[in-house]
């Protein structure tokens, strides 16, 4: 019997269930932007303007091949949710009952968790690392997790489902902004080709040769190719490629 008002009385984990509908609505929107986005981010930092070579099916396209943002986006949302689910009201009150020890046991636990994100984007930063895009969206992340919940209790009648979005949308972005970025870092930063698996064939009447080029992407119309000797980005017709050889292992 006392076990079982022991159990009662811990905290629930609120799943939020009730908001799929909100959920799988803003996946369809996430859906649409995350060619757009992750195109205009990526691209742009090798000088090309998206908007010239894309097609609205080359952006649907594009999301289909980083659908994988759009699942962290959404799954980081609905965690967030879940993680400061104190927002609901529900359980503000259990979470006022707590004991000191556990109150200031759960702060110590938060701000060594801000102290060494911090630490950590530093040092990204400070070495230049391609992965400080990352860093720095995770500490702005913890960042948002411990001082939103505030506001969205005080400006908002239905804080949890305003919470789902913010989080989901704030983490997609987020994720595709440092996933392009970092991406077109590390390209721009290869010097050597040791692992391309490919072999791009141009026809006669190109002079390029494709030792030293990678495949940034494709339309249905262009190949868009980074030559990293010359630093150079070529947009060639599709129609100028014979074919592509893909190596087997």
């Amino acid at each position: 019997m006392i076990e079982k008002e022991e159990i009662e009385k811990q905290l629930k984990i609120h799943f939020p269930i009730d908001k799929l509908g909100i959920i799988f609505g803003l996946a369809s929107v996430l859906f649409l932007c995350t060619g757009v986005l992750y195109n205009e981010l990526f691209l742009r930092q090798f000088g090309i303007q998206v908007s010239n070579y894309f097609t609205l099916s080359d952006y649907i396209a594009s999301s289909i091949d980083h659908i994988f943002n759009l699942i962290i986006g959404l799954s980081g949302g609905v965690i967030l949710e879940i993680i400061t689910r104190q927002i609901e009201g529900e359980n503000i009150e259990e979470i006022r009952k707590q004991s000191k020890f556990s109150y200031y046991f759960n702060k110590i636990t938060y701000y060594f968790i801000i102290f060494t994100s911090v630490l950590g984007t530093i040092a990204v930063f400070y070495f230049n690392h391609p992965d400080r895009y990352y860093a720095l969206c995770v500490l702005i992340i913890v960042i948002l997790a411990h001082y939103s919940p505030k506001y969205f209790l005080k400006y908002f009648s239905n804080p949890g489902m305003v919470a789902v979005v913010f989080y989901s949308v704030f983490v997609f972005f987020a994720f595709t902004t440092a996933t392009a970025l970092s991406k077109a870092e590390i390209l721009k930063n290869t010097t050597e080709l040791t692992d391309r698996k490919y072999e791009i064939i141009f026809d006669n009447s190109m002079s390029l040769k494709s030792t030293n080029m990678v495949i940034l992407t494709a339309t249905s119309n262009y190949y868009f190719l980074y030559d990293i000797k010359e630093r150079k980005t070529y947009i060639i017709p599709r129609q100028k490629i014979i074919r592509i050889d893909y190596k087997i292992e």
